[in-house]
């Protein structure tokens, strides 16, 4: 569904791994959540990105409970 940078081109950059979020024109539609999504997958880390669907859900709800960002 979404477009890495491997994708792209094939250099072997640091950021390989990460997603590149749709260009979005307007900041009212860079604030949806497809685009948040990404902001926020290409900023976890590399060991729970590779994780299985459950686990991953386990693991993001306990790192978002032990760093709440907004408290």
């Amino acid at each position: 569904m979404f477009t890495s940078h491997q994708d792209v081109h094939d250099y072997p950059t640091r950021n390989r791994a990460n997603f590149l979020p749709d260009y979005h024109r307007l900041a009212r539609t860079r604030n949806g959540t497809t685009y948040l999504c990404v902001e926020f997958f290409n900023v976890l880390p590399a060991h729970m990105r590779n994780k299985e669907l459950n686990s991953f859900k386990i693991l993001i709800k306990k790192y978002l409970i032990e760093r709440s960002f907004y408290s």
